[in-house]
């Protein structure tokens, strides 16, 4: 046992330094590994971040529970009107905003990406 137990302890000694050239490459290959895989999630979402004024809740809409039913959207009655609110749109591919819908948005605080457009707000007819 003592001997075995000697043998070990030698066989450590005599490949100690490789032992920690091995574990300090294992150590580095991992870190490039999770930096690589962070470093590419992060560049794919680059393009869907537009920056926004947290303090600007003009494009919020607010419904209470009450003010909400089942006959709300289930309706025989006269169509009515309801104001749809400037907003985003993504266009279709080959498709660009036009130079008035990029001024527009530019005056409202919204930056629009070369694939997307300005909305302005209009009335829309429902059942």
């Amino acid at each position: 046992m003592k001997k075995q137990k000697k043998s070990k302890l030698s066989w450590y000694k005599r490949h100690k330094k490789s032992f920690w050239i091995a574990t300090c490459g294992v150590t580095s290959f991992a870190i490039l590994v999770i930096y690589l895989i962070a470093s590419s999630d992060l560049e794919s979402d680059e393009n869907l971040i537009v920056p926004v004024d947290e303090n600007d809740y003009s494009n919020v809409q607010n419904y209470s529970s009450s003010s909400l039913s089942n006959s709300a959207f289930i309706s025989n009655s006269e169509p009515r009107s309801i104001k749809v609110k400037g907003h985003v749109r993504k266009l279709a591919e080959g498709q660009h905003p036009s130079l008035e819908k990029k001024e527009e948005a530019k005056k409202m605080g919204i930056i629009i990406s070369e694939d997307s457009t300005y909305v302005s707000e209009y009335e829309k007819n429902i059942a």
